[in-house]
């Protein structure tokens, strides 16, 4: 018999738990020792978490309802819990307020940093970035804001919620790189918050091996060798000398578009030593990198010269008329929409638009140099390293695989010359080989043995 009042647990009278995996919203409700029933909602959280939030609820429960203690698990789940979470159990009488330790010192704890103030104190600090870099930090802001919500806790952020990030801008259909490459950007956000000791671990720290299959650094099926043929048909469709010359410096010069093509001026340009002085605004911020020379690349004067004769008198600009109107702005190259001509242009051409349009002119044209000059100059001129050419640049072409067919490391044009060579040589051994045996023949001469034999005499023998 049981005396009035008295609560009887049920072992099946659990909390209920319900998750959106889209939302990443989750809904746990119980009954409380006066068989009330009391909901918690979570927002944007992992299920690994809420699964764990939701377990600590039906163990609190079970404690409250029968007097008796929770084990050491829960205790330190709670200990760790940051104020937002501890505090939606507190408002469903699970737990007691947290209370000041008398022994610890009076000052009051500073609250955690809330992600969304985070954010936007960081980006203000960081008056270093351009115009371009600063846009895509933004859209990391974002990101973050529009997944986490502006008033989480960074300190609440944990690995797992990292990897369940990821998986959201998968859904969201990001390409591997981009998610790579934002996730990296929050991995710098995030140090500076542990170099202010606003939160003890970066979390976002080896996001790569437990995301191995969203996460590429180098997405190889967007690499394309455009051809020197290819190329000049598009050339030829261009609507003018400057657009003729842009594409031009990128496929022939190796510039990049826009930066580096739109901020070379005339006088950077040496007709005397065949020199380019070309600005490099991407790399300006490091020592030795502002600028870098390159030569005039045969392929290359005609399409300058072209430009040269067309421009305007006192044009400070090789590209001038075709110049975006945004640069004027001081918004930076992110909004000037090369992209978008130089794709018609192509299709006018009779020719598919490959991917990432202007990088894949520029990595054309580092395959083809790295094959006739050493590594460390074609970087020089590209303005790149080793170590990032052969990661994102450097390809395979069909020549390459013609000459290893051929079982030659020479180029192909050398190979393909040297072999018609050889075919006429090979027949004139034979000929002169003819006529000394027939001039042989008809001059024999007896050899006559002589007394000593056909060695000299030695001294002293």
């Amino acid at each position: 018999m049981f005396s009035p009042g008295t609560v009887t647990v049920r072992l099946n009278d659990m909390a209920s738990f319900n998750y959106d995996r889209d939302e990443r919203n989750a809904l746990i409700q119980f009954r409380d020792r006066k068989r009330q029933r009391r909901s918690i909602r979570l927002h944007n959280v992992s299920k690994t978490f809420a699964e764990r939030f939701h377990s600590t609820v039906e163990r609190l429960n079970e404690a409250r309802c029968s007097n008796g203690t929770v084990d050491n698990h829960t205790t330190e789940f709670l200990r760790t819990l940051g104020y937002v979470y501890f505090d939606k159990l507190v408002k469903v009488e699970l737990i007691e307020p947290r209370l000041p330790d008398p022994e610890e010192s009076s000052e009051e704890e500073s609250p955690s940093a809330m992600l969304g103030q985070f954010l936007a104190d960081y980006l203000m600090k960081r008056t270093d970035l351009k115009p371009a870099t600063m846009l895509i930090y933004r859209q990391i802001e974002s990101n973050l804001t529009d997944y986490f919500t502006p008033k989480k806790p960074i300190e609440d952020i944990i690995e797992g919620d990292v990897v369940d990030f990821g998986r959201w801008m998968n859904r969201k259909k990001y390409a591997r790189t981009t998610i790579d490459r934002r996730l990296s950007s929050c991995r710098t956000i995030f140090t500076d918050a542990v170099r202010h000791q606003l939160i003890s671990a970066n979390p976002f720290d080896g996001f790569r091996k437990p995301l191995r299959g969203l996460v590429s650094r180098n997405n190889r099926k967007r690499k394309h060798i455009v051809s020197a043929e290819d190329i000049l048909l598009v050339i030829e469709r261009a609507p003018d000398a400057e657009w003729r010359c842009l594409i031009a410096l990128s496929r022939f010069g190796g510039l990049r578009v826009p930066s580096e093509a739109l901020s070379l001026r005339w006088t950077d340009i040496d007709w005397n030593r065949n020199l380019i002085r070309v600005p490099c605004p991407k790399l300006e911020h490091l020592e030795g990198h502002e600028v870098r020379e390159i030569p005039i690349f045969g392929e290359l004067r005609p399409f300058l010269l072209e430009c040269f004769e067309c421009a305007d008198a006192g044009s400070e600009f090789v590209i001038t008329r075709n110049r975006p109107t945004v640069l004027k702005s001081g918004a930076g190259w992110a909004n000037a929409n090369l992209r978008t001509r130089l794709m018609k242009i192509i299709r006018s051409a009779g020719l598919k638009p490959w991917p990432r349009l202007w990088h894949n002119l520029r990595a054309s044209r580092q395959t083809e140099l790295a094959d006739q000059f050493p590594s460390h100059v074609v970087c020089r001129w590209i303005g790149n390293s080793e170590v990032v050419a052969r990661e994102h640049y450097l390809s395979v072409t069909p020549e390459h695989i013609d000459r290893a067919i051929s079982g030659s490391a020479l180029p192909l044009d050398t190979v393909l010359t040297r072999k018609a060579s050889q075919a006429k040589n090979d027949q004139l051994p034979q000929l002169v080989t003819a006529q000394e045996e027939t001039a042989a023949r008809e001059n024999v001469q007896p050899l006559i043995m002589v007394e000593g034999g056909v060695e000299p005499p030695t001294c002293g023998l």
